[in-house]
């Protein structure tokens, strides 16, 4: 079910353990792009992607670095767990040109993503969660919350539970990790 070094129309999604330079391009962006509380320290990221359950992926068009992409598999459901786009880039379509993508690639499978709680207060909650919605994502239904940070769950081509979503996250963490962590908000 992993993806592995896909060249896919416009573009390119290249496994990063293929280089040291991928590694660092990925690494930058990952944590330029996301808060530290939600942030994953990126060496658990990158042992784990070298596993059957989780790819990390830096995402050319041509020879310009775009954004990267960290995945986790488990059954029908991919999960795009970091997603981010160069910000000079951003607003240029890549984001949805990735998303269509992915969508493309995994024809079969549920797509899903997590975004921070939407704070009406918060402009950039409000456009994070509509840019999905433009691109097909619908809410789940349930929520979660992880070092204090509550998450909505979207999906893409069908619902996830959280049943499901738990035990994907299980596999990926251990119990003993989850357990620590990961909680539903009722």
């Amino acid at each position: 079910m992993c993806m592995k070094s896909i060249d896919n129309r416009k573009l390119l999604f290249l496994d990063i353990h293929d280089s040291n330079d991928l590694i660092h391009k990925v690494q930058t962006l990952y944590e330029a792009s996301f808060p530290l509380d939600e942030q994953v320290p990126f060496e658990i990221l990158l042992e784990q992607s070298k596993n059957d359950i989780s790819d990390m992926y830096a995402i050319f068009d041509t020879d310009v670095f775009v954004g990267m992409l960290c995945t986790v598999y488990d059954a029908d459901i991919v999960f795009l767990w970091y997603l981010a786009v160069e910000k000079s880039l951003q607003g240029q379509g890549y984001g949805s040109q990735i998303l269509r993508d992915v969508a493309n690639i995994f024809t079969s499978q549920r797509l899903i993503l997590n975004i921070e709680e939407v704070d009406m207060h918060v402009i950039e909650t409000m456009k994070r969660k509509q840019f999905y919605v433009n691109n097909g994502y619908k809410e789940c239904g349930f929520k979660t919350e992880e070092y204090g940070v509550v998450y909505e769950m979207l999906s893409y081509r069908g619902t996830v539970t959280y049943t499901e979503y738990e035990h994907m996250m299980r596999k990926y963490s251990g119990d003993e990790v989850f357990e620590r962590i990961y909680k539903l908000v009722e």
